[in-house]
């Protein structure tokens, strides 16, 4: 007699999980998320049309590293960032 609930909480239970997992692909799964306004609107402003020039340095173990180097007003030294989200959100400050 326990064997037989058993079975039959386990074919429930796995009937139950093949209907969810049929559900999500017939429906498509969760919508993509829409873009956060607060994390994209402040650099719709920026002008991005005099970014430095790309140059590439080669690392040790072969990798090709690119990177924009913004040089100095009246000063020494300068800045280098590498080619990331947070090389473009500084490229305002840079200048």
């Amino acid at each position: 007699m326990r064997l037989i609930s058993i079975v039959k909480t386990s074919s429930l239970v796995g009937a139950i999980l093949i209907g969810i997992l049929t559900a999500a692909i017939y429906f498509g799964g969760p919508n993509p998320p829409t873009p956060m306004v607060s994390t994209n609107n402040p650099f719709k402003a920026v002008d991005f049309s005099d970014l430095p020039a790309l140059q590439r340095f080669t690392a040790k173990d072969g990798a090709q590293l690119a990177y924009r180097y913004y040089s100095p007003k009246g000063k020494k030294g300068g800045q280098i960032f590498n080619l990331t989200n947070y090389a473009f959100n500084n490229h305002e400050i840079s200048r």
